[in-house]
């Protein structure tokens, strides 16, 4: 579990999706449609390999993420979801997007 620093709810919320990268992994398989590690890890902002896993890990362990095991292709392979929690950060991202193109031309 995450450590809370206080009751805020914004501080909370930022203690979970905070930081540099979880948002961006929420809008890859939320908003873009990626669902595998490659796909995601071939994203722009170029997350590195070990962040992208330890991520993954804390999503799944917050009930943000999904993680299905592909039988059939080589080697292991695994599909990314969001849960409920997850699609509900979907807002959050569009409204983020808006007010980037807005304040950032």
């Amino acid at each position: 579990m995450i450590q809370k620093r206080s009751i805020c709810p914004i501080s909370q919320a930022l203690d979970l999706v905070g930081d540099k990268w979880t948002l961006l992994i929420v809008r890859d398989i939320g908003i873009l449609g990626k669902h595998s590690f490659t796909d995601i890890s071939a994203s722009p902002e170029r997350i590195p390999p070990a962040t992208l896993t330890c991520r993954l890990e804390l999503l799944i362990r917050e009930d943000i993420l999904l993680k299905e095991c592909i039988s059939g292709g080589p080697g292991r392979q695994y599909r990314y979801t969001l849960t409920k929690k997850g699609e509900d950060l979907i807002p959050v991202l569009t409204a983020m997007q808006s007010w980037s193109k807005i304040h950032n031309g």
